[in-house]
């Protein structure tokens, strides 16, 4: 095998076991040949001889789509961004020495297994070739980042699943070492449907994808189409991976969305002589250090040892006052639960929902529901997790701090596949989640919570789970333009829910502020769309009473029950409370905006890739199922969006998929691509786009095409 020596490119071999930065890629076969069809909206469409030679064009693509963004995450990742880019990013790189990603990496490539890891690198290669070949679209601030390697693409992939959507509440938790206020409306979620022919209007299975993320960073998704002789799977990968984690083939497809799972425990430990208490035994701390290069201003470079510790929790975060956190996140630690690309590969080739759940099986994905449909009219739901198996506590339990000197709170080991929350064809016709427990992901419900550990999930249902479930419930015959409809729904349910009663406490009350703004509400279409008067003033009465309140049901009288999952929790427990911040919003919102009926998209605006567009997305917490992540008002009092919908798709299983779709913020970050903010108008109409995914529909629409070859 002749090996290709530049700075740009990585060598080329299917030797893994010394596991350096710069392993060998190109597989055994005569071919490596790929093309890439780009049509309108950025989409490449890979069509490769092998599984490496689309790894390598898939590298390519997302290379030239989001090139300046992908190394910024690949060297925060790295541990190295301080160096690259200066002292504010210091923080940054001693938690991800801490938690040991740089250290780790090399461990993890080599549980990848040989044909895994060779994909991996061509992967990276295809992102060196292309910043070689382009070199003026690399900012030079960005230039000290290559070249990639496989261990990169490793590091981005727990960066951002095990700490970002792992541990991102434990993290919350550490930051001031207590629970800080949170917007739950603001976390990761998604909507989810999977519809079966006994409630589709045509007798084919539908499939709802709709993940809700901010639109910056790896939250980002990138679009493709990545077909081999024998895998041929269109979806989205969160940026700068190699897989696909929302997908559909000709047969099947699933969404994810992030589950009410608790995969990281944060320990407080007592520090003593040097070490921790651990049943009344002083136990020394696993200890070593790392050397951050940091980056001043004038370009000179300077050097910050760091200690890490370990204890039997995890990585030590923080230290004060004689006290420790350690953070413990499920998988991260474990090179053999760490090999989603070979998991996802296996999801996308399935061919039916026994392939699918052998895949799902296979317990490499630390976390997300998973909901699927096909061809053949089956629908599935799995609460998919690495779960930690723990010997008691309650979901309220393990979401505070923990005592870390009793070793019996230590979690040992995950609960197998078999033992997790899942089930295939309800009677019901369909699966929903929003984030919601799994309890409550069809009617009537299938899962019961007695059956399960009391620390898998909570008892309760938010309003943005209770209209899309409702949406199911109250239509047996659904067609595909009825999904079209449903998918946009700003229907506030709060408000539906509890406006009777907050007329009624207004109404007893003497309050002039309070009696005005109820007549506003009283005429309020309850929706968030750009005209809507009315949502603006709801949407500061929240605010006033607390968004906490209305998740954790302090604020009702009758709380969320089983009995009643979609007309609980109702009642306002302190009618005078909510008349007081009714009239606190009215004088808010007059100040700001002179006018109590103000439109929702005069205020609220998607002002993204240099666009300026009136919103028709509204938050979750009021129960808006088309989600809208808001940012804080600026002098004006206007609101941006930061995030939410993201990408968007319908499929109907027929003898031919039907698949619609859209991704909100766009497949590309750069502006100099055509694609940069293209789809942009498109989502602020509310509109979808045809998704191109059978090869003559695929030629039609190709408005550039390329042929790359993976250098062997």
């Amino acid at each position: 095998m002749r090996h290709i020596v530049t700075s740009a490119l990585l060598a080329a071999s299917l030797v893994v076991a010394s596991c350096s930065e710069t392993i060998d890629t190109a597989p055994d076969q005569a071919a490596n040949s790929a093309e890439i069809l780009w049509d309108t909206y950025g989409v490449p469409h890979i069509y490769a001889e092998n599984a490496a030679a689309a790894d390598y064009a898939f590298g390519r693509a997302q290379m030239e789509n989001h090139t300046n963004l992908l190394l910024k995450l690949y060297g925060t990742s790295r541990g190295r961004a301080a160096e690259y880019w200066g002292e504010d990013y210091l923080a940054s790189d001693t938690m991800v020495h801490r938690l040991g990603l740089p250290a780790r990496a090399d461990a993890l490539l080599e549980a990848q297994g040989a044909e895994y890891a060779a994909r991996l690198t061509a992967f990276a290669q295809g992102m060196n070739d292309w910043a070689a070949e382009n070199p003026s679209a690399v900012n030079d601030d960005m230039k000290a980042v290559l070249p990639l390697s496989a261990q990169d693409i490793l590091r981005q992939i727990q960066y951002s699943i095990h700490v970002t959507f792992v541990a991102g509440g434990a993290q919350q938790i550490a930051q001031g070492w207590q629970a800080q206020e949170e917007k739950p409306d603001e976390k990761p979620g998604s909507n989810a449907w999977a519809i079966a022919p006994s409630r589709s209007a045509s007798g084919n299975a539908m499939l709802l994808m709709n993940p809700h993320l901010p639109w910056r960073d790896q939250f980002l998704f990138f679009e493709a189409h990545i077909s081999t002789p024998d895998h041929d799977a269109y979806g989205v990968s969160l940026i700068g991976m190699p897989f696909l984690v929302i997908a559909f083939n000709k047969d099947m497809g699933w969404t994810h969305t992030v589950n009410t799972y608790d995969g990281a425990d944060m320990y407080e430990l007592a520090v003593v002589d040097g070490g921790y208490l651990l049943d009344d035994k002083t136990m020394p701390f696993d200890e070593n250090s790392a050397t951050i290069k940091v980056k001043a201003n004038n370009g000179t470079l300077s050097e910050r040892t760091i200690t890490i510790r370990r204890s039997v929790h995890g990585s030590v975060i923080s230290e004060k006052d004689g006290k420790a956190l350690a953070l413990r996140v499920a998988g991260l630690e474990e090179p053999d639960h760490n090999r989603m690309f070979e998991q996802y590969w296996k999801l996308g080739g399935a061919r039916n929902v026994d392939e699918f759940e052998a895949a799902l099986a296979i317990h490499q994905v630390p976390m997300f529901n998973a909901v699927y449909a096909d061809r053949h009219g089956d629908i599935f739901y799995a609460f998919n997790a690495l779960q930690p198996v723990r010997k008691s506590g309650d979901v309220a339990f393990w979401a505070g701090i923990i005592d870390g000197t009793k070793s019996d709170l230590l979690w040992r080991g995950y609960r197998a596949y078999e033992e997790l929350p899942r089930y295939r064809n309800p009677s019901s016709g369909f699966v929903q989640n929003a984030n919601d427990a799994p309890w409550s992901s069809t009617f009537p419900m299938v899962l019961k919570p007695e059956d399960f550990p009391a620390d898998t999930a909570p008892l309760f249902m938010p309003f943005r789970p209770q209209n899309s479930a409702s949406m199911l419930v109250n239509d047996s015959s659904i067609s595909w333009d009825e999904l079209m409809q449903y998918r946009q729904s700003t229907r506030a349910v709060l408000a539906d829910r509890i406006m009777d009663d907050l007329q009624a406490a207004v109404a007893a009350s003497s309050d002039t502020d309070a009696l005005e703004a109820m007549a506003v509400l009283a005429a309020w279409d309850r929706q968030t769309l750009p005209a809507s008067r009315g949502a603006i003033l709801f949407l500061q009465w929240v605010q006033e009473v607390g968004i906490g309140n209305i998740y954790t049901e302090a604020f009702f009288t009758d709380k969320w029950s089983t009995e009643a999952p979609l007309s609980t929790p109702d009642g306002i427990a302190d009618p005078a409370g909510a008349v007081a911040a009714l009239a606190r919003a009215a004088a808010s919102v007059k100040e700001t905006y002179g006018s109590l009926d103000i439109a929702w998209g005069d205020v609220v605006r998607t002002k993204h890739a240099g666009q300026d567009h009136p919103a028709s997305v509204g938050p979750g917490v009021i129960g808006a199922f088309r989600v809208a992540f808001l940012g804080r008002p600026n002098a004006e009092g206007i609101v941006p969006v930061l995030g939410g919908n993201s990408f968007v798709a319908a499929i109907e299983f027929g003898d031919k998929i039907r698949a619609q779709g859209i991704l909100g913020p766009g497949n590309s970050t750069e502006a100099r691509t055509s694609h940069y903010g293209n789809q942009l108008p498109l989502h602020a109409a509310g509109e979808f786009r045809d998704i191109l995914f059978y090869r003559p529909d695929v030629e039609a629409g190709t408005t550039r095409r390329e042929s790359v070859t993976l250098p062997r």
